[in-house]
């Protein structure tokens, strides 16, 4: 069970990730 988690965790992790990358991408978008 502890290695399904850190699977969990680590999909967690690359979707905040690729949710900041989104929302500055965004940002920037807006200010052009």
């Amino acid at each position: 069970m502890a290695e399904f988690d850190t699977i969990k965790q680590c999909r967690i992790e690359k979707i905040k990730a690729f949710q900041i990358q989104w929302e500055n991408e965004t940002r920037v978008v807006h200010f052009n």
